[in-house]
């Protein structure tokens, strides 16, 4: 199972991407605090049901050929038949976010 988790709703640590707002601070901690911990519930419960959890950031995503070699390493030690990872090529656009999927500005 991967997760690709976005830096900033996620906490990736010591990440540039991960900044607090300043407006309604105590709102956001909170947020940041049970979006933590409901990650942690859910690896644990995946792991528990025999799953192998891996998580790809948000900034580890712009060196694609980093990206590609880092996940032939996670499943190379499941491999299942007809399940290669295809070659990764550059997006022609960048994909656009939903207003409601935007980052509020810090």
């Amino acid at each position: 199972m991967v997760f690709v988790h976005g830096c900033f709703w996620h906490r990736h640590a010591q990440c540039r991407r991960t900044t607090t707002p300043t407006r309604r601070r105590a709102f956001w901690v909170a947020k940041f605090r049970a979006n933590r911990a409901r990650d942690q519930r859910c690896t644990r419960l995946l792991k528990r049901q025999g799953w192998k959890v891996a998580v790809v950031w948000e900034c580890e995503t712009t060196n694609r050929n980093e990206l590609r070699a880092r996940l032939a390493r996670l499943f190379a030690t499941r491999s299942v038949p007809g399940t290669a990872i295809p070659k990764v090529s550059e997006p022609t656009q960048p994909a656009q976010m939903d207003a409601s999927e935007k980052r509020p500005n810090p």
